[in-house]
Formats: C-alpha cells, sequence, structure tokens
C-alpha cells in the first residue's frame, strides 16, 4: 500500500499474558499494512509480561511500552488512546491473533467506503493456531450499514460480532470525548454503541479477520463472580438509557428485547454461583419486572421470548432449573457466555 496512506495506531492491554503475548505480537508485527504503532499498555501484570514486551520493543521500532497500576482492561485501553498518534484506532486482546490482512483490510474498506468504522468477522477459538481466509483485500464480500441499520444490528440476538471492540477500526476523530467505562467488565457492551452513534455509516467484511482466544482466564469463560454479574447488569442499564434517549421506537424496542433476555440469562447464571447474594440476584427479576409492561408495548416479541418471559414472569426458578440448563447443553458448554451469543 501508499507510503502516504495514514498511521494506524493498534493499542494492546496486557495483563498477565506471558503465556500468549509473543504470539499476538508477532501477529501485529507481520501485518501486511507497515504504518503501524503498536502500543502495549502493561495493567499492573504480577507474570513476565511486562519484561517480554520490553524485550520485543528493542526489536521493532514501531513498538511502544507504557505500564500502569492494574486498573482493567478499558483503563488500560484509556491510556492507550491518550498516547496514540494514529488516524485510526483498532484494539487487540493480549491472547488474541489476528489475519495478517486485519489492518490493511479494515483500512482500505474505511477509506473507499469513506466511513469511519469498519468491522470484520470473528471466530472464537481455543486453538494455539488458527486458519484465516487467504482473500486479498480487494475481494472482500462488504456491506455498508447505515448508523441506524447497524444499531438495530446491534440489538440483535446474535450481536456479539456488532458489540465487540477488537474486530473493528476507527477514525481518531470520534473518539474526543469518549472513555471506556473502567471498573467494570463487558465495557465494550456499556459503550461501543457510543462509538457507533458517532459514524454516519459503518462497513462490516464478512470474513473472519480476528480469532479470539478462549483462554480459561477470558472473561467469556471465566468463573462468573458478582464483579461480573454487577458488570454485565450495569452495561444492560447504560444501553437501554442510550437508546431511550435516541428517540426511536423501534430501536428501542428491540434494545428492550435484547436486555430482557440477558436479564433472564443473567439470572439463571447467578442463582447457583452467587447463593450467598441470592437478594441482589432476585433485584435482577425486580428490574425485569419494571421494564416489561414497556417492553409488551412497543417491542415485536417472538413466540420464544414470550414463552420465555412469561415463565421467568410467574415461575423464575424454572428457568434457573430447566431452561438455562437445556440452553448451555445446546451450546456445547461454553461456560458463562450470554444466551444471546
Amino acid at each position: 500500500m501508499s507510503e502516504n496512506l495514514p498511521l494506524v495506531s493498534i493499542i494492546v492491554p496486557v495483563y498477565n499474558a506471558e503465556r500468549y503475548i509473543i504470539r499476538s505480537l508477532n501477529a501485529l508485527l507481520e501485518q501486511s499494512y507497515r504504518q503501524l504503532e503498536i502500543l502495549l499498555v502493561d495493567d499492573g501484570s504480577a507474570d513476565a509480561s511486562l519484561h517480554l514486551l520490553e524485550e520485543m520493543r528493542t526489536k521493532d521500532s514501531r513498538i511502544r511500552v507504557l505500564s500502569k497500576k492494574n486498573g482493567g482492561a478499558a483503563s488500560a485501553r484509556n491510556l492507550g488512546i491518550q498516547h496514540a498518534n494514529g488516524a485510526y484506532y483498532a484494539f487487540v486482546d493480549a491472547d488474541d491473533y489476528i489475519s495478517p490482512f486485519f489492518v490493511e483490510a479494515l483500512l482500505t474498506v474505511a477509506l473507499r467506503e469513506k466511513t469511519k468504522i469498519s468491522v470484520c468477522g470473528f471466530f472464537w477459538t481455543d486453538h494455539p493456531e488458527a486458519v484465516f481466509p487467504s482473500v486479498k483485500p480487494s475481494e472482500l464480500s462488504v456491506t455498508v450499514f447505515s448508523k441506524r441499520a447497524y444499531l438495530l444490528k446491534m440489538c440483535e440476538k446474535n450481536k456479539v460480532a456488532a458489540t465487540i471492540i477488537c474486530n473493528k477500526l476507527f477514525s481518531k476523530e470520534i473518539f474526543e470525548g469518549f472513555h471506556f467505562p473502567e471498573g467494570m467488565s463487558y465495557e465494550d457492551l456499556a459503550s461501543t454503541h457510543l462509538l457507533i452513534a458517532q459514524a454516519d455509516k459503518i462497513a462490516v467484511i464478512e470474513e473472519n479477520l480476528y480469532a479470539y482466544f478462549l483462554t480459561q482466564q477470558s472473561v467469556t469463560r471465566g468463573k462468573y463472580s458478582l464483579f461480573s454479574f454487577r458488570s454485565e447488569n450495569h452495561a444492560w442499564d447504560e444501553r437501554l438509557r442510550f437508546f431511550r434517549n435516541y428517540n426511536d421506537s423501534e430501536i428501542l424496542g428491540k434494545a428492550l428485547v435484547s436486555a430482557q433476555r440477558n436479564r433472564v440469562a443473567n439470572f439463571c447464571k447467578a442463582y447457583f454461583v452467587l447463593r450467598e447474594n441470592r437478594e441482589e440476584v432476585l433485584l435482577l427479576r425486580r428490574r425485569f419486572l419494571d421494564d416489561l409492561p414497556e417492553t409488551r408495548r412497543i417491542s415485536k416479541t417472538s413466540r420464544s421470548d414470550k414463552f420465555l418471559f412469561a415463565v421467568f414472569h410467574y415461575i423464575p426458578h424454572l428457568c434457573a432449573y430447566v431452561v438455562w440448563p437445556i440452553y448451555t447443553i445446546s451450546n456445547g458448554n461454553k461456560g458463562t457466555r450470554s444466551i444471546e451469543t
């Protein structure tokens, strides 16, 4: 690609990732697009991660290492943004890996379609190697969505690709005044829609160019905790607050159904794991009931959702004992992944 094309900043939060960081870094250094700065933000690691980052920094001038006290991925990303010089930002997790054409493909599409956000497909894996499509950037399957159409996508049942931050390239412009919410997990769920709302359109690449590596420490597979429970519920509260202020009844209707479905899932996950916090878990059902009249009034609800909501309304324990176990078995027992994924 032309040397006149823009600098892309790749921001990588790193916390106790000594087992995976070299593989992830090699994938970044092997990108076909060379005009990169790679900001590695050590988030107070207790293992050898920082030592490995400093070692890699001496091997490639594009690498910069930042270090901070532990505060979570959101705070590490925020620090990276403060120090980024690129015209575009990408965010890669330290245990994931990407196609050699990840940056080139996303940037090519963003420039061609004149959009501030481009997105690619992703897949979950627990294998140490991934096979990415060998298609050239000029041969990619691309769909351009209006902002409204993409916000609707973010409320669909299978919305993970639309919601996560790591399979996207962003223009620096849309980060003015934006910070990832700190002190919680599920920060993507709580905030990605705010970035989408800053773009007129979004270009989506069908091909999978990002591999989300499922370690035992991943949020999506790790032990469900009170912190996770509170974070996910807070993220949904933030989402609903945004969509209630967005002044689009169709989007709000879909967002309500999506939030209610997740409240059922979170209740079921927490019902057995958080026995000592049963009172707080039951308050989640109270929030579900508070929003149920509005959900019924403005939402187009499928038969399956109507059935799920009715069971949870009248016999919530049945959901925990029967509905959730059936769901987790049918989805390959993937730990605490959301009922919507």
